[in-house]
């Protein structure tokens, strides 16, 4: 009677050792890298329409699409879109790069939205109550999981402001960021 007690408690710890050696391996195995980007995006001369009302206007520059890199991240780490366990914005920001002289004091509140030709605009990061005399502005990350956006081949931005006035002419400015990305060349059984 106490064999087969034995027995079985032997084999459920030896199940157990093998789902621990698993979990070991698979964590011993992540890839945990930054993917860093910089894009440039070009406001467009817009025709100064008069005065702004006394409460500003919020309004988005044009959308943009950029590379997530996704293929050159797989090929170089030796894994798989599937493989890919998490993406997060680990960082992301606006810095003015032309006009040399010129300065964020036109907007006081920025939202960057992401979205592929798949996936809906989801908010990224924001930024309230945008300080005067800045030419950088390093926004607020939302916490999320954005792998699905990230295993496609592109990404779409949507930056949104609340501006108080108009922006200077010929403004090009910088979206800069990375993603944390987590995948495992190890796949795990379930």
């Amino acid at each position: 009677m106490k064999k087969p007690v034995i027995l079985l408690a032997l084999g459920i710890i030896t199940l157990a050792s093998c789902k621990k050696l698993e979990e070991i391996a698979q964590n011993a195995t992540t890839i945990d890298k930054n993917v860093e980007y910089n894009e440039e995006i070009e406001i467009p001369n817009v025709p100064h329409l008069g005065t702004f009302p006394p409460g500003g206007l919020q309004i988005p520059f044009p959308k943009f699409g950029a590379p997530t890199y996704i293929q050159d991240f797989v090929a170089q780490n030796n894994t798989t879109a599937d493989l890919i366990l998490s993406v997060n914005v680990n960082k992301i920001g606006i810095k003015l790069i032309q006009p040399d002289t010129s300065k964020f004091d036109y907007v006081d509140s920025l939202w960057i939205y992401i979205s592929t030709k798949t996936k809906p605009e989801i908010l990224a990061a924001y930024k309230y109550g945008i300080g005067k005399g800045l030419k950088d502005i390093p926004a607020d990350v939302v916490n999320q999981d954005i792998k699905e956006y990230f295993k496609e081949d592109s990404i779409y931005y949507t930056v949104k402001g609340h501006y108080n006035n108009w922006p200077d002419s010929n403004t090009k400015l910088q979206l800069y960021g990375t993603f944390k990305v987590k995948a495992s060349p190890v796949k795990t059984s379930n």
